[in-house]
């Protein structure tokens, strides 16, 4: 077993081993390729890349718990050894105007405690491209469109993001809630025009479509969103917003039409570098969001009146030395997500910290904690997401890792979820492997 208690201080115990390095060294360039990829994807040229990983591991579940009201029988608990493989391919194609990128992904494990089906695979495959143009000097167009498929529905990720959370689809064993292949598509277009340096308005409609492939007990769902907004800087670092945008939110299948969100979007906005050296950023954003309150009763959703709800964001990052990055974030804001027939205001507060000891080995580790109130009414969800990695680079293309990760997602007895998705998951777990870096074709532009 791996006790809480231990897992808790191999976390801190690398997070000190970052900080205190960061300011006595000064690490030269990384191998390229081998942390985080050949490069960050808004400054990578036109190539080709494989990322693999061979592993060994333990998934553990947390036995002492303190749920909102969920059941033994809602839990999802999966433990034990296992050993297995993952392999990505990634194209991208950056542009002036035209951008793609797409990407495959699998991943297979052996678990030999589960002697009914010990084997377990997962696929996962996206693809994205944005078109962009000048219709005048000061007016402009951009088009968006992009697509993501997977055989499993997962729940690492977080709710609130009108994207994803509970209903957030990958390749990946750590968050995988249940069997079921699942896409999502995202169609965005918007129109902007700059009436000075200081001020400019835009205006879009977009559309995020969920579909479910085998089971008619997940409908398949989707929001269209509709939006203006006017922005005026005062200053260089502060200005205000005004603006306005409708979430209307569509289910296919025989239940009553679901209630929109109207967000008023009006507030300020601010963003500056705090010192001389210009290593500690701040920034923050106000706005309020029109939403109704609901509740599911014998399966049938019933609104309330609107009210008006405080929306906003809050981050700041701070450079370390010359390697490390720090930044914490806290985001409070109204979203439906795919599957669910209530909206949800989300809280959600986040922290990460990575850097260079050396320059043959870095360390990462972050933290998310999320409550949300499903329906608008009363506390019903909360989350935790964690994770802590060091790797050390054995070639310039191959490295060696360890990882810890740790999620806890807690919907109460009160929430409608989609049928098949347990309201419970607690889950730890350690892996160590070999991960290598390969790039198989470069284009114009590429390093």
């Amino acid at each position: 077993m791996i006790p809480r208690v231990h897992v808790t201080i191999v976390v801190l115990a690398l997070t000190a081993l970052g900080v205190r390095p960061a300011a006595a060294q000064t690490p030269q360039r990384p191998f390229r390729g081998l942390f985080g990829g050949a490069q960050a994807m808004n400054t990578r040229g036109e190539m080709v890349d494989l990322s693999m990983s061979a592993f060994v591991g333990w998934d553990q579940p947390q036995t002492r718990i303190d749920p909102l009201e969920s059941t033994t029988d809602d839990r999802t608990l999966v433990s034990g050894p296992y050993s297995g493989a993952s392999a990505g391919v990634t194209y991208t194609h950056p542009g002036e105007h035209f951008d793609f990128t797409g990407s495959g992904s699998a991943f297979t494990g052996y678990f030999p405690d589960n002697n009914e089906s010990p084997w377990y695979q997962s696929y996962s495959g996206a693809g994205m491209f944005s078109w962009r143009t000048d219709l005048t000097r000061r007016t402009h167009f951009h088009f968006s469109e992009s697509a993501s498929a997977s055989t499993d529905y997962h729940a690492g990720a977080l709710l609130g993001t009108g994207n994803g959370g509970v209903g957030s689809i990958g390749s990946s064993f750590d968050n995988s809630l249940v069997r079921e292949p699942a896409m999502i598509t995202q169609s965005r277009v918007e129109i902007s025009h700059d009436f000075s340096m200081k001020s400019s308005f835009s205006a879009n409609y977009g559309f995020q479509y969920a579909h479910f492939f085998q089971d008619d007990q997940f409908p398949d769902s989707g929001i269209h969103n509709v939006g203006a907004r006017y922005q005026h800087r005062l200053t260089k670092n502060f200005g205000y917003h005004l603006g306005y945008g409708y979430d209307h939110p569509v289910e296919f299948s025989d239940s009553p039409p679901l209630r929109g969100i109207h967000n008023v979007d009006a507030g300020l906005d601010y963003a500056r570098a705090l010192s001389l050296t210009r290593t500690t950023k701040v920034g923050f954003s106000v706005g309020t969001t029109v939403a109704s309150a609901s509740q599911v009763q014998d399966g049938q959703t019933s609104f309330s009146s609107p009210r008006l709800y405080a929306v906003g964001n809050v981050m700041l990052s701070q450079e370390l030395g010359q390697s490390w990055n720090f930044s914490s974030y806290y985001n409070r804001n109204i979203s439906y997500d795919p599957g669910f027939t209530q909206p949800g205001l989300y809280d959600t507060v986040g922290v990460s910290l990575s850097g260079l000891v050396s320059r043959h080995l870095d360390v990462s580790a972050n933290g998310q904690y999320q409550v949300g109130r499903i329906g608008l009414q009363t506390s019903n969800y909360r989350s935790w997401n964690a994770a802590a990695q060091i790797r050390s680079a054995i070639t310039r293309n191959i490295a060696a890792y360890a990882y810890y990760y740790y999620f806890l997602s807690d919907l109460s007895g009160g929430v409608a979820v989609p049928i098949g998705v347990p309201r419970y998951v607690d889950r730890n777990g350690v892996r160590v492997g070999i991960t290598a870096w390969l790039p198989l074709w470069y284009g114009r532009g590429a390093p």
